[in-house]
């Protein structure tokens, strides 16, 4: 499953980020090929994709589309952090 939000541009892919759909002892237990080095990556990935979108919502009219739209995404990346 993928989800995409074409008018910004980002992009976050299910099998990229399996781990952030259950917590890390979770992720660690279902796929031992998950090392914590990844796990980190992928929260230092996340964290600085969120730091990004909140520039761009700054740049956005409040009320506009683009900035509703940009708040769906910060919402997604918010939830993926708070899940891992």
């Amino acid at each position: 499953m993928r989800k995409k939000f074409q008018y910004t541009g980002l992009n976050l892919q299910e099998n990229h980020c399996e781990l952030s759909h259950m917590g890390l002892g979770s992720a660690l237990a279902e796929n031992p090929s998950f090392s914590y080095d990844r796990v980190i990556l992928e929260r230092e990935r996340l964290c600085n994709l969120l730091d990004s979108k909140k520039e761009e919502l700054a740049m956005c009219k409040p009320g506009s589309w683009m900035h509703r739209e940009v708040q769906v995404e910060i919402d997604e990346i918010r939830r993926r952090l708070n899940m891992s």
